[in-house]
This record gives C-alpha cells, structure tokens and sequence, in this order.
C-alpha cells in the first residue's frame, strides 16, 4: 500500500509540476506580449522622434506651415502614418493678433488678407514637438494632443473639455411667499 501511495505522490507531483510549468509558460507569454500603445503616447512617441532634418518658413501663413508638418511628419513617420494635425484657430483669433491691435504680441505679423499668423524662422534637426512649440509660440497658439490628434489653438482656448452642469434653484423667500398668497387665492 506504502508502494501505491508513494507512486500516487510521485505521479501528483509530476501532474503539479507539468501544470506549474504550463502555467508559468502561459504567465511568461503573456508578460512577454506587447501592450497596446494608448494614441495619446503614441502620438507623444511620434512628436519626440520624428526629427526634421531642415526647415526654414519665410513669412509662411500659419495654414501652409501646419500642412506641411502633416506632410512632413508622414514621410519622415517609419510607419507613414505621420501624425494628425488640426489648426483651430477659432472665431476671430487670427485677427487677435492683427498690427492694428495695440495689445498684440510683438513681433508678431499676419496675413493681410486672411489674418492669419505668418511664421518666420528655421532650425535644423528639430523634432515634431520642439516645431510645434517654436510655430505655436511664435503665432501666439498653444498645442494640445487629443487623442489620435494634435490640436493648435488660440491660447486663450480652454485647456479641457468644457462641462455644462445645470442646478435646480429653490425659489426666495418672497417668491415663496407670493406662491403660498396665490394659492391661498385660488382655495377660497
């Protein structure tokens, strides 16, 4: 009997041990699987690594300059994705930044017939990030990554996402009182 229990104890072991085994096997392949990139840091990812080897923008309008890091930022993406830039330039903020504006920045020009910021300026190896800064803080924008795109805006645009609550009033005293004198009113 002593025989039996000790093959039985060995024959558990080895099932234990081939299940340990199989189940760490199983652990370590799905440790070693790569996670999924959320947009927001792959698009991070890409502005950091992206390197454009020259640029140079001469009284550019603000539009051209984005369309052509979209473009830009395509070929020079490994992946040819690029990244998705949008310019959102709002109501009326180009013009905030006209000449005739005794509060705009210095320095700052703009397109006469559009209004639109132009860009002067060049560099050389200059990441996707560090361009945008350079072309954002020189037009007066700021830039923002939402999901799967970068976002040019006005400074002045709110940083998050804007949130409308509505809040249920209890009327005034007066109110109350004049409401309690019309139904009393309305009972006799």
């Amino acid at each position: 009997m002593q025989a039996r229990d000790s093959g039985m104890s060995a024959l558990k072991n080895a099932v234990l041990r081939a299940l340990l085994a199989g189940g760490l096997a199983c652990l370590a392949f799905a440790g070693d699987a790569p996670r999924e990139e959320s947009r927001e840091s792959r698009v991070a990812r890409k502005l950091r690594t992206i390197v454009i080897p020259r640029l140079e923008f001469r009284q550019t309008d603000i539009r051209d300059v984005i369309e052509f890091l979209v473009r830009i930022s395509r070929e020079l993406d490994p992946e040819k994705e690029g990244v998705n830039i949008v310019l959102n330039l709002g109501s009326g903020a180009a013009q905030a930044a006209a000449p005739a504006d005794p509060f705009a920045r210095a320095g700052s020009v703009t397109n006469r017939i559009s209004g639109d910021p132009l860009i002067t300026f060049s560099a050389r190896h200059l990441s996707l990030q560090e361009t945008l800064k350079v072309v954002a803080d020189s037009a007066g924008l700021k830039y923002r990554v939402q999901g799967n795109v970068v976002m040019v805006v006005p400074v002045s645009a709110p940083d998050g996402p804007i949130v409308q609550r509505v809040y249920t009033v209890l009327p005034t005293f007066p109110e109350k009182v004049r409401q309690l004198q019309e139904s009393r009113e309305a009972d006799r």
